[in-house]
C-alpha cells in the first residue's frame, strides 16, 4: 500500500493517486456496488459508505447539520 517514504497509492479501477490506505479504502467503497439505505419513512436515499448514512440519518433526528450555519 503506502510506502514508508509516503509516496501515493493509486486505485486500480479509476487510477486516482490517493495518499494513505484509509483514503483507498473509502475510494474502494465508491467503487463498489453495495449500498446502504436510509430507513425513515418516505426518504429511500442510499448511500456507498455506512458513515454517511449514519450522517444522514441525524438530519431527521437530530436537527440542523453541526457543519450548517445559523443566521
Amino acid at each position: 500500500m503506502e510506502s514508508s517514504n509516503g509516496d501515493q497509492i493509486q486505485c486500480e479501477v479509476c487510477c486516482v493517486a490517493l495518499s494513505c490506505a484509509y483514503s483507498l479504502k473509502r475510494r474502494m467503497q465508491l467503487h463498489s456496488d453495495s449500498t446502504h439505505e436510509c430507513d425513515f419513512p418516505e426518504c429511500g436515499k442510499t448511500f456507498k459508505c455506512k458513515k454517511s448514512l449514519q450522517r444522514h440519518t441525524g438530519s431527521h433526528t437530530d436537527g440542523p447539520h453541526r457543519w450548517s450555519k445559523s443566521l
